[in-house]
């Protein structure tokens, strides 16, 4: 990766991740698919939740746009609690009526690359979400960025009367 911006925080609410990455991502990433950046959101929201619900709180939070390789960009996010049990992804089917449980395999399967790993203080859940560009957008300048997409112009004006 040529470039990065990043924006780290210790968020008390998974709304305040979220909105940190979506300010990161519309500024960085505007060009990025629709559907990427939701999944992004989606991923945010589950690994701040997973912190804030069974992790004993959030005692670090990162999120880093990458530009470059094979995708225009991608997120890195970064969440480290004071829990040291790592998460775990059912093994089987869910009894009829049980809430819960999925969070991690959804973020294995949305995510390019998902970890956990035990710290002295606890873990920290290390994940790389691949935003491609949306269709039709270019490449950015050279050197890595990339540039919002243009806004279509007015219409022309159109000649009235006889």
């Amino acid at each position: 990766m040529s470039e990065e911006q990043v924006a780290v925080c210790v968020p008390g609410r998974v709304d305040e991740a979220r909105d940190l990455v979506a300010a990161l991502l519309a500024e960085h990433a505007s060009d990025a698919d629709p559907p990427a950046v939701a999944d992004a959101l989606l991923v945010t929201s589950e690994v701040v939740t997973n912190a804030l619900r069974h992790g004993g709180g959030i005692t670090g939070f990162e999120a880093r746009i990458g530009f470059g390789g094979p995708a225009a960009c991608c997120l890195l996010i970064s969440v480290a609690d004071r829990s040291p049990a790592l998460p775990a992804s059912p093994s089987g089917p869910r009894p009829p009526g049980a809430v819960g449980g999925y969070g991690w395999a959804m973020v294995r399967k949305l995510a390019a690359h998902a970890t956990a790993a035990a710290t002295a203080d606890g873990k920290v859940v290390h994940v790389r979400m691949e935003l491609p560009r949306a269709a039709g957008q270019p490449r950015g300048p050279a050197g890595g960025g990339l540039t919002a997409p243009s806004a279509p112009g007015p219409e022309p004006a159109r000649p009235t009367g006889p």
